[in-house]
């Protein structure tokens, strides 16, 4: 329960145990429990007590600054004295303490000191408490009320005086600034109060005389102006002004960004423009150069020269021809910013995966959403959205000998997930040296535009492919 050491236990009259202890001061223990604690900050000279006794109701205390000797009763703790050098004491250092027939024997650090109790009694009475001045570095105010202080008068020293002819070095004080504080303690007859902030305070001091009760408090108010910058007036000039400039920087910002708005629009116009016309050449000169070569060779197809070599050359310029145009086909849909819609870019994947299979004779079954959110989404997102879907689908072509794919399309609250599944050889993924440079271009596209790729496969269990494409609902 208590952790410093008890030097010394004794029993009150009402059962009531005093334990005095190294730092804690006096521990009153009753039933089981702590009811009361005498320390420094209620009357004791220290909280290092080295003896205790108690003789009836008074209780005599042995402190290494002094003795103490107070009556209690029923757990009341009263007429609190401190003896000390003050009051003649040999040493405050008291080692113990005992008393008999009139007779307080006491043992200090330097011998022996023998005090008749007869003389420990004066004047019960509090001794009448008064304010001797007050003044500050600049100005005196004593003798006036409702004293008005500057901000910048600096510390306020207040000078106090208590009537005692009997003992006027046992007399203590206690003041506070304000009824709701607690009573601060001491003996010095002039307070210095420092760092006083603007505002109203009651200057109240009271007084004892060794074994008094408390005198009854006296009274000073102040009031200590607050500066200018202080004053309500000005804080409210500083809040408008404040207001006016945060207003100010606000609306400039709004304008800065309203010009960069608009300068953004513009730029983002000349590149539409400019894609259109790129789009539009490509469509009607590049394009229409390919097309003639195609037909060209088709021509040539038809003609009657049964060469092999002949032949064979001209399947290879109608076949890079033809797959020129796709490929030009492909280049100008993504750079169309009409088709810059996810709805736009399902629908032209779906097709191409349908027409794709149609044309190798695969079976293709789809799940495909009927409402597609209206989400816009860039240029290059787009094309590398169809070259990875194209890409897994001519994998499929060249190396899983499949009958059937399954291509799916799942619409989630943030992202969308295109899959790919045949029911082909498989591979094994641990071995990447025929797939893995195909994984990897993938997978770069796909880091490019923040989306996610998964490949899974096994020997004669198909494969899939299953892309991840993040967006901003």
């Amino acid at each position: 329960m208590l952790r410093e050491r008890i030097s010394k236990i004794t029993e009150a009259p009402d059962s009531t145990l005093i334990l005095s202890t190294n730092g804690k001061g006096l521990v009153f223990y009753k039933k089981g429990k702590v009811i009361n604690n005498l320390t420094r900050a209620n009357g004791l000279p220290s909280n290092q007590c080295q003896a205790v006794f108690i003789s009836k109701n008074l209780v005599w205390v042995a402190t290494n600054k002094g003795m103490c000797r107070f009556r209690y009763k029923e757990n009341v703790i009263s007429e609190v004295l401190v003896i000390n050098r003050q009051n003649g004491l040999l040493s405050e250092d008291v080692r113990d303490v005992y008393y008999e027939n009139g007779k307080v024997f006491t043992a200090t650090s330097q011998g022996l000191f023998i005090i008749d109790e007869s003389l420990f009694y004066q004047s019960a009475a509090p001794p009448p408490v008064y304010f001797r001045f007050l003044k500050t570095d600049n100005r005196s105010y004593t003798g006036l009320k409702n004293i008005t202080l500057s901000h910048n008068e600096g510390p306020l020293q207040v000078g106090i005086g208590a009537i005692n002819f009997l003992n006027p070095n046992a007399i203590m004080y206690q003041y506070r600034t304000d009824p709701g504080e607690a009573w601060i303690t001491t003996r010095n007859d002039e307070i210095i109060l420092s760092n006083l902030i603007p505002g109203s305070y009651r200057i109240q001091v009271r007084a004892r005389n060794a074994g008094s009760e408390w005198s009854l408090p006296v009274e000073e108010r102040i009031s200590v102006v607050a500066p200018f910058w202080r004053s309500t007036w000005f804080s409210l000039s500083i809040i408008i002004i404040l207001l006016s400039l945060v207003f100010s920087i606000y609306f400039s910002k709004q304008k800065t960004a309203m010009k960069k708005k608009i300068r953004d629009l513009e730029m983002e116009r000349a590149v539409t423009l400019e894609r259109e016309r790129i789009s539009r050449d490509l469509h009607d000169d590049l394009g229409a150069d390919l097309t003639g070569i195609v037909m060209n060779a088709e021509f040539l197809k038809l003609n009657k020269n049964t060469e092999p070599q002949f032949t064979k050359h001209v399947q290879s310029i109608a076949t890079s021809a033809r797959e020129t145009v796709e490929k030009i086909g492909e280049i100008l849909w993504a750079m169309n910013t009409q088709n810059d819609s996810l709805k736009n870019l399902l629908a032209y994947i779906t097709e191409y995966v349908g027409a794709t299979c149609e044309k190798r004779g695969i079976t293709v079954v789809m799940n495909i959403p009927v409402d597609v959110p209206n989400v816009i989404i860039g240029t290059v997102a787009k094309r590398n959205l169809f070259l990875a879907v194209k890409e897994g689908v001519n994998n499929i072509f060249k190396h899983a000998g499949a009958t059937e794919i399954k291509y799916s399309i799942q619409i989630h609250s943030n992202y969308i997930r295109i899959s790919l599944e045949d029911n082909g050889c498989g591979f094994d993924p641990s071995h990447t040296r025929e797939h893995g440079y195909g994984i990897k271009n993938l997978k770069k596209r796909m880091e490019e535009i923040g989306a996610r790729i998964s490949v899974d496969s096994a020997i004669a269990k198909g494969s899939s492919l299953k892309i991840d494409y993040f967006f901003k609902a």
